[in-house]
Order: structure tokens, then C-alpha cells, then sequence
């Protein structure tokens, strides 16, 4: 009965928070910047907050009612004359989740952000009336307590999908120029192709992978081709993204989810019709032989950047290093080539791994 007490309590607060957004115009008053309520910190966590209202994971775990207490707690300082958290759009379900929160205070950023500790802000920078954060986003600064002399601080903690993206396409935005210039090198085109957002808003719905979300920033050399000493790879065009999952995770005449398939590993480059694949729940990039009596998936890579660093060094090793020819009188690879291969293409990957690549060169 507690629970059912305290769920009930919950879900009024939320009903309030949700009535407060739509009040005023605030709900599509602008194109892409709504105007967002500016609540104080018993608005918000009124009769209490679950665990929606917030995109990342640290809050929860530090508690919620805690993280309520401390930012009382910082309210009440003397160098502080406001505490206020501006509520993010009226979602049709789900919390209306804080965006940002203001701290109005005499103190500089260094001693603001040391004042959360262990759940310190991602991202915190200064805001006036003139500012363009301000007017952007149709916030109204004279609703934060701003005592003379104060300044008012913005304060965000960024979601751990957005840390997942910022992570993967810190990575991306180097390995793809790098894997341009050498096919450039080769002799070969590709672009970084920048794909429309409705086609990765797609992808990202039906995949639900970080990986996508980053290539929305970094482009993908989709359509390459690479040069394989048995099958060249493909690199599958995003655009396309259904049509390369037909024959391995989808069946090709009724798009349904193949039974014996993992339904986690999507099909985005293929070697003849040996398909490489991205790992929703592990980023891992993962190979496999067709024709066989049921698939046996291996690791070829960690994750997209590596794959596509181990892609580039393969492109320098054999295409501009040794013109495609690697095979001897007998068409095999000597030994020594294959350490060379491990040495100057795989040398990142774990031991498991490169056997695996080496497979999937079909070497």
C-alpha cells in the first residue's frame, strides 16, 4: 500500500509538472526552442520524481531525494541567491525531465561544479540576459533570483546515450578521414557521406545503437568498396540500411527475423556473402562464413572505429604497399606475409580476433 501511495504521489506531481509546461505558451512556441518553465527545486521534486526524469544514470544512483537535498543545500549557501531547474518539452508519456539547472551565485565555475562532487555537471558555462543560450531557448532570466553582482550558471548533465555517442564519434571523426586519404592513396573514391536525419532517426529506432547517432556527426564512407584477396568488401550504404539485412537477420521475402539469427547483430558490410555485423547490446563488430549448417559469429573488432582503423591499415598494407598481390606461385600466403599482416594491420586486435580477420580475408 506504501508503494501504491507513493506511485499515486508520483504520478500527481508529474501531472502538475506536465500542466505547468503546457501553460504560457510553452509548448512549440518556437520552431525548434520552446519556451521552458523555469520550477523551483519543491516544484519539482514536490511529492517525489522517478527515475525518468532523468537521462543520466549518475543521478539515481547518487538518489534522487539526495540530489534534491543537495541542491537545497547549495541553495541555502550565502554566495547563492537561486536554485532553479528549467523542465525539458511535455513529452505524451514518460517525465517532463529537467533540462537544465540554474545556479545564481557570486562563485566561479571550478568551485560550482566541485560543489556536486562525486555527480559533477558535464557542462557548465555562464548565461546573462544577452546571452545567445538565453534567447535561443526563450528562457526567462528574470526568473531566476539573480542578486547584484551574481551570476547565473547553466548546468547539464548529459545523457549516458550522449556520452555513448560522444565517446564513439570522438573516434569516428578521425578514423573515417584517415580511411579517405589512404583509399585516396589507393587510387579509390569514397566520401563521408552525411546521411539525411530521417534516415538515421530510422536506423537509430530500429537498432537503438549509439553507433548510428554518432555517424550522424561523423559521416560514413558508405558504398565502399575494399579490396579483398578472395571477395571484396562492401561497405553497406546506410541508406539502404533494410535492404542489407534481407538473406542473413531478415528473411528476403517476408522481412521477418530470421530464427536462428541473433536478433541483437545488424548486417552493415559483406564479403561476397560472408556478412559483417554491428552488436546492438556490445558495439563489437562481428563475421561470419554463409553456406554453412547454421551461422557461427566471430570478432573481428571491438567496436565501428577500430573496424574501420583496421579496414584502413588493410587498404595501405595491400593495396598501396603490395599492389593486391600477396599470394605466391602456389596462391597461398607465405608466413611471413601473414606476420607482416598481423604486425602492420591487426596489431590492435586481441589474439581471437585477428585469427578471425585473417578468416574473413579469406587468406
Amino acid at each position: 500500500m506504501g508503494d501504491e501511495a507513493r506511485s499515486a504521489r508520483i504520478e500527481a506531481n508529474r501531472n502538475v509538472l506536465r500542466k505547468r509546461v503546457r501553460q504560457a505558451g510553452y509548448i512549440w512556441a518556437r520552431d525548434f526552442a520552446n519556451m521552458q518553465p523555469l520550477v523551483s527545486i519543491e516544484e519539482y521534486f514536490a511529492e517525489g520524481v522517478n527515475e525518468e526524469a532523468f537521462e543520466t544514470e549518475c543521478i539515481p544512483r547518487f538518489g534522487i531525494a539526495a540530489f534534491a537535498r543537495l541542491l537545497t543545500e547549495i541553495r541555502e549557501r550565502p554566495d547563492v541567491s537561486d536554485v532553479v531547474i528549467e523542465m525539458d518539452d511535455d513529452f505524451e508519456t514518460g517525465w517532463p525531465r529537467h533540462d537544465y539547472i540554474f545556479i545564481a551565485t557570486s562563485r566561479d565555475a571550478p568551485e560550482v561544479t566541485a560543489w556536486f562532487g562525486e555527480i559533477a555537471p558535464d557542462a557548465i558555462f555562464s548565461v546573462g540576459t544577452t546571452h545567445g543560450f538565453v534567447k535561443a531557448r526563450s528562457i526567462r532570466i528574470q526568473d531566476i533570483n539573480l542578486a547584484e553582482g551574481y551570476r547565473a550558471w547553466a548546468l547539464r548533465w548529459h545523457s549516458d546515450w550522449s556520452r555513448k555517442c560522444e565517446a564513439i564519434w570522438s573516434r569516428l571523426k578521425e578514423a573515417i578521414p584517415r580511411l579517405l586519404v589512404t583509399l585516396e592513396r589507393a587510387g579509390m573514391t569514397a566520401v563521408a557521406k552525411r546521411y539525411p536525419a530521417t534516415v538515421m532517426d530510422d536506423l537509430i529506432k530500429l537498432s537503438d545503437h549509439a553507433s548510428f547517432e554518432a555517424i550522424q556527426w561523423a559521416g560514413y564512407p558508405g558504398g565502399a568498396t575494399i579490396p579483398f584477396p578472395a571477395d571484396d568488401l562492401v561497405i553497406g550504404d546506410l541508406a539502404e540500411w533494410p535492404r542489407l539485412q534481407l538473406g542473413y537477420r531478415c528473411n528476403a521475402i517476408s522481412g521477418a527475423i530470421v530464427p536462428d539469427w541473433p536478433e541483437h547483430l545488424h548486417v552493415i558490410a559483406s564479403a561476397g556473402a560472408d556478412p559483417f555485423c554491428i552488436d546492438d547490446l556490445t558495439d563489437e563488430i562481428f563475421f561470419a562464413r554463409h553456406g554453412m549448417s547454421s551461422w557461427s559469429f566471430e570478432k573481428v573488432a571491438d567496436d565501428l572505429a577500430q573496424f574501420i582503423d583496421v579496414i584502413e591499415r588493410w587498404v595501405s598494407f595491400y593495396v598501396v604497399d603490395k599492389g593486391e598481390n600477396i599470394l605466391n606461385e602456389d596462391f597461398e600466403v607465405e608466413a611471413s606475409t601473414l606476420a607482416e599482416i598481423r604486425a602492420k594491420v591487426l596489431a590492435d586486435l586481441d589474439e581471437g580476433s585477428q585469427a578471425a580477420f585473417i578468416r574473413a580475408l579469406g587468406v
